[in-house]
């Protein structure tokens, strides 16, 4: 049965639904791109499936992203982010979720690797010490700055990449 992903497109945009894991290794942070878009960093992730809590969605996507379990230790942060990307309007709510890696996990080696979505498209994966956050083209780019200090509390963030 096909997934049916939260994400609504017309004539002005498109919304879209969509929670990352926040996976740190000491100073450093887990962070890809996709084959094809080397220009552009994203925190490990995807778009929520109709019917699937926030949390269950990111375990899925750590799964299907990282290939493996991974422990979901706490919401950080809650952007509404508006943003162009291939010259389209996007208005994208993400839930950030601060996760563990399994300690003898190759992912957790902090080592770069890559792996392959159910699509084929590859992505490419490494490990960004926080004080060089600012040499990627992270998206949202707000999160240059949240990740260098994880809040004790939710956050809600209003940002426009625009």
């Amino acid at each position: 049965m096909p997934r049916e992903m939260i994400h609504y497109r017309n004539e002005t945009g498109h919304f879209l639904y969509r929670v990352a894991g926040v996976a740190t290794l000491g100073d450093k942070v887990l962070v890809h791109y996709f084959e094809g878009e080397p220009d552009m960093f994203l925190l490990p992730g995807g778009r929520v499936e109709m019917g699937e809590s926030a949390e269950e969605a990111v375990s899925r996507e750590m799964r299907e992203e990282l290939g493996c379990e991974v422990r979901i230790d706490r919401l950080l942060w809650i952007v509404d982010n508006h943003f162009v990307h291939h010259e389209q309007t996007h208005h994208e709510l993400g839930l950030y979720f601060a996760v563990t890696l399994p300690r003898d996990s190759e992912q957790a080696s902090g080592r770069p690797f890559v792996a392959t979505e159910e699509n084929g498209q590859r992505l490419f994966f490494h490990w960004q010490p926080l004080e060089r956050l600012g040499e990627l083209n992270l998206k949202p780019s707000c999160l240059i700055e949240l990740l260098r200090k994880l809040p004790e509390h939710i956050q809600y963030v209003a940002h426009r990449d625009v």
